[in-house]
């Protein structure tokens, strides 16, 4: 076995003698957080996060592709005050309806955010995905809105109460490469946190990783957490 570069891209290295080990262990240290996509994470039984954790591995052998939900240039081009014009109306919300512990806002993608996202929900054991519409937001007077061109989720929020009973909050937000950040009682949103920096201080440059798809399961009336399953990618 030759010896590692410290350089070398993770599909380069996983495609060395040492793959099959590589593969076990990003999939167990990673498959708590890390899934894999919708479509290879459904087997007859639905949805299994043992599939997804052999999804994650699979994927790590095959070359990296930057997009899974590419963006028109009409939306990645639009400036910040037209993104700002762009809201998640609250009859959009998932589970906005009354008695549920949490709800999620889908977030439009666009202006600094140019990579699209795939988010899914998994309900009774089944997995699917929620197909981008233009009606599940409003625009304002700054924006143009092309017909028949869709606009992509660039990631989600969830809200629940915080501070009040019957006030559903910001709770979380996974939006931007690999970019989240979370809110607790009587805070602000500070600093957000990244699920993997790459290369920091490197010279030829940082490498960003990429949440490139979703999984959030439907809670219960009863529940105080709420489980999310992500892939995170990159070279």
């Amino acid at each position: 076995m030759r010896p590692i570069d410290l350089h070398m891209k993770r599909r380069e290295f996983l495609l060395t003698g040492t793959s099959a080990v590589s593969a076990a262990f990003l999939s167990s240290a990673f498959g708590s957080f890390f899934a894999g996509p919708a479509s290879a994470a459904e087997s007859d039984e639905g949805f299994s996060h043992e599939l997804v954790q052999k999804q994650a591995a699979a994927l790590a052998t095959k070359p990296f592709k930057a997009s899974v939900a590419p963006i028109d240039e009409h939306w990645a081009g639009i400036t910040y005050d037209q993104y700002r014009d762009i809201r998640v109306p609250e009859t959009a919300r998932i589970w906005g309806g009354p008695g549920m512990p949490f709800q999620v806002d889908l977030l439009p993608a666009g202006f600094l955010f140019k990579e699209g996202v795939r988010v899914n929900l998994v309900e009774d054991g089944k997995a699917s995905e929620i197909v981008p519409t233009l009606d599940r937001f409003t625009f304002g007077p700054n924006i143009t809105v092309p017909e028949g061109i869709a606009l992509p989720f660039s990631g989600f929020r969830i809200r629940t109460p915080i501070n009040t009973p019957d006030v559903m909050d910001e709770a979380i937000v996974f939006q931007g490469a690999s970019y989240f950040r979370a809110v607790g009682k009587n805070l602000h949103y500070g600093l957000s946190a990244r699920g993997l920096a790459l290369k920091t201080a490197d010279m030829d440059g940082e490498e960003f990783p990429i949440f490139r798809e979703f999984w959030i399961e439907r809670p219960q009336p009863s529940d105080t957490t709420i489980v999310v399953h992500a892939l995170l990618d990159s070279e």
